[in-house]
């Protein structure tokens, strides 16, 4: 059985109410890789580009300790 025959087949059995799910993660497929390769590129840029003009940042670690402390006390 192909991935697509075994796709149509699981796809038959997702509840109505739990198909804007599966819809949305069918549209997320046809984004053609060109394009989020393009994006990450522009995101890296950005990034940089605040880096070198001395944005506020905080390190990653400290930033996911906040927010662990915030939302799980």
């Amino acid at each position: 059985m192909s991935n697509r025959e075994r796709a149509l087949e699981l796809l038959e059995q997702i509840p109505d109410d739990k198909l804007f799910y599966i819809i949305g993660i069918m549209e997320g497929a046809l984004i053609p890789d060109s394009y989020l390769d393009a994006s990450i590129d522009e995101s890296i840029a950005i990034s940089e580009k605040e880096i070198e003009e001395g944005a506020d940042l905080i390190p990653f670690d400290d930033a996911f300790a906040a927010l662990k402390e915030k939302y799980f006390g």
